[in-house]
């Protein structure tokens, strides 16, 4: 059987061939509610774009009457029935969100960015604890003195150190594999929350907040990475978002869990340590072993496939085809044939590419626009100051004048609400886009600290005191959860969405690495330096920093919603050709060498599906000569008039009591 000169995904029907026997007719149970690839789909059928995923292109027929018949399911009517209740796979619904590939993927994945938010807020509730434990005033009651701040800040801002590092290895890392490097972060939160759980002394401390800062270095860049290249493009920015989310829900976690700890932030010579705060700050160190385990055993037993764009720079066609089918649920087909081939001309690109180094493409034209804007985007992020309030709230709630039983119970509200407001931007991200949740949330956050760091200063250096004592100190909590919200649907889940979508294939891995040490190194010096910095002054310098990234966003950031990971508009293929470093343009790899390749790893024998269940298999006989060997998942019967598919391609699906497929 001749399949070489035939379109992979052919819209055409077969010229000057016998029409097949006809069978009899069949009817079309069609859901009312369907995505946009399946209505797009649908729309194809009368061109014949609609038939059954595993018939071979040179036996396919065109659905005469078809289409009509689906545009009367759309519309409510119920199609003819000829006695069958087959389902044609190419109109059925797209798989639930929740119950799709992308998603059971990007759950796992984000329980790293659910440690990384943990780890980020941990020592907001038992920083002071911790410095009663070890006597570092010479007592236990004081926790307020010059030694014990310095290691405080030194514990507690030594995590960002380990992240510099961790983000540093990210370049290395990302061509080791995503799923890998999501791995060793998961081993490096096990070893941290140990060691912190048996720490006896500063240097125990420090090493485990180092170990657990490396993690987070690798989460921050290489999670948005392998979300990014797990989800389809309309479903990027809501599986994006979810990293944030998670990082909301393990901060307030991290504040929750210590709600009935009594640090004594009054320094008050009366109190007395019991052993459940002397022992409980060990539980909270610790405790994140426990999720971390239970993703490196999800990520090495269940989600163990890797990135496509990862698998075709490595030269695993077949496994690349395999998950971009998953990804795309082989709704849109030629959807996923553009996507694939995209990619591919991507990957045979960077192949063609001499090893580019950063300094060279800061100089050249192409590379330098989107490296500067990422690079002032991830400092950004941290120059912003939303580190500092989140490992830190409680103490900067209590110098704001907030009473100190009121403190952590603040710090819990103002959490809860991030963990509220980032849910939320899930649904915005892919709608309203990336640039102008950005401009909204950066004026949100410059809008509500500056006014009040003009009167915190007027009130503090000039004695002018429009408002009463107690209603700034509660005017400033005000603009702190104000603020803390605006960033949890701008910076916080937008800036590393929009990196992980900036760059093109050659560079990425080596661009983000120096975006997430160019991120952490900017929590580092302000988390270290505002230890040593008024509340007033903190505050203005926040605002002025939003006011400063505001603009900067208005005038230099380009919207990315919708396109493809591959073809930024702030790098697009198109303008490859101005680079000095491309030493050989896509177009040299022609369209039909792209098609004959992924025809190729389609048709490949030995493609399988670890995660299709046994009742959705597709099963090929050694006689087979269909160019279709690829088993997967919401594989269902044939179409009508798809009956001269050759005998020997034997379809097996279980379906329901009321005869629908099953689906995944």
């Amino acid at each position: 059987m001749q399949t070489s000169s035939v379109p992979l995904f052919n819209n055409e029907p077969n010229q000057g061939a016998d029409p097949p026997p006809q069978p009899p007719s069949l009817p079309l149970t069609v859901p009312l509610a369907l995505s946009q690839s399946a209505k797009k789909s649908l729309d194809r059928g009368r061109r014949g774009i609609l038939r059954r995923k595993i018939v071979p292109d040179d036996v396919y027929q065109p659905l005469s009457g078809a289409a009509d018949e689906t545009e009367k399911g759309l519309a409510g009517e119920s199609p003819p029935d000829a006695g069958t209740g087959m389902t044609p796979s190419c109109i059925k619904r797209s798989s639930n969100f929740f119950k799709s590939y992308s998603t059971r993927v990007v759950s796992v994945a984000v329980l790293g960015s659910f440690l990384f938010g943990y780890n980020l807020g941990v020592m907001n509730s038992c920083n002071s604890l911790i410095a009663l434990t070890f006597r570092w005033c010479g007592n236990q009651w004081q926790s307020d003195c010059y030694k014990s701040n310095l290691y405080q800040t030194t514990v507690n801002s030594i995590v960002f150190l380990g992240a510099v590092f961790g983000a540093g290895c990210c370049g290395g890392l990302l061509a080791w594999g995503r799923r890998r490097s999501l791995q060793l972060a998961c081993v490096c939160f096990i070893v941290g929350g140990v060691i912190g759980f048996f720490a006896t002394g500063l240097i125990e401390l420090c090493l485990s907040r180092v170990i657990s800062g490396f993690g987070m270095g690798l989460v921050t860049v290489i999670t948005p990475v392998y979300i990014s290249e797990m989800s389809n493009p309309s479903g990027r920015g809501t599986y994006g978002a979810m990293h944030q989310v998670m990082i909301s829900i393990g901060i307030f976690l991290s504040i929750a869990i210590g709600l009935n700890l009594s640090p004594n932030l009054e320094n008050d010579p009366n109190y007395k340590l019991d052993a459940y705060n002397s022992h409980w700050w060990r539980v909270m160190l610790g405790v994140n072993a426990v999720p971390s385990a239970i993703a490196l055993f999800l990520f090495t037993c269940w989600c163990n496939a890797e990135t496509p764009p990862w698998l075709l720079t490595h030269d695993k066609m077949e496994q690349a085809t395999e998950v971009v089918m998953r990804i795309y649920d082989a709704q849109d087909l030629e959807q996923v044939e553009s996507e694939m081939i995209d990619m591919m001309r991507a990957a045979e690109e960077a192949k063609g590419l001499a090893e580019i180094n950063m300094s060279s493409a800061l100089y050249d034209g192409f590379y330098r626009y989107p490296l500067l804007v990422g690079f002032s985007m991830a400092a950004l992020q941290q120059l912003s100051g939303i580190n500092v309030i989140t490992s830190t709230s409680n103490e900067m709630f209590a110098k704001s004048g907030l009473p100190s039983n009121w403190v952590t119970w603040v710090s819990s509200a103002m959490q809860f609400a991030n963990v509220v407001m980032s849910i939320i931007t899930t649904t915005f991200v892919d709608t309203l886009g990336r640039r102008p949740l950005l401009l909204l949330g950066l004026g949100i956050e410059w809008g509500s600290m500056l006014p009040v760091g003009i009167l915190r200063l007027l009130a503090e250096q000039y004695n002018i005191h429009l408002l009463p004592y107690h209603w700034l100190a509660w005017l400033s909590v005000a603009a702190t959860v104000l603020f803390v919200l605006g960033f949890s649907f701008s910076l916080g889940p937008v800036v590393w969405i929009y990196l992980s979508e900036i760059y093109p294939v050659e560079i990425r891995g080596t661009a983000l690495g120096y975006c997430g040490v160019i991120n952490w190194l900017s929590a580092l010096i302000l988390v270290f330096g505002s230890k040593f910095l008024s509340v007033t002054a903190s505050m203005n310098i926040f605002a002025v920093v939003c006011l400063v990234g505001f603009l900067m966003t208005y005038r230099w950031v380009l919207e990315t919603k919708g396109t493809s990971i591959d073809d930024s508009p702030l790098s697009p293929r198109s303008a490859r050709s101005e680079s000095s470093l491309v030493q050989r343009s896509v177009s040299s790899v022609s369209l039909d060498d792209l098609r004959n390749r992924l025809r190729s790893a389609r048709s490949s024998p030995n493609l399988a599906d670890p995660f299709t269940a046994e009742d959705d298999t597709v099963e090929m006989t050694e006689e087979s000569s269909s160019p279709i060997g690829l088993r997967l998942p919401g594989d269902h019967p044939p179409l009508p008039h798809a009956a001269s598919v050759p005998a020997h391609v034997n379809v097996r699906a279980q379906r329901s009591a009321g005869g629908n497929p099953q689906g995944h």
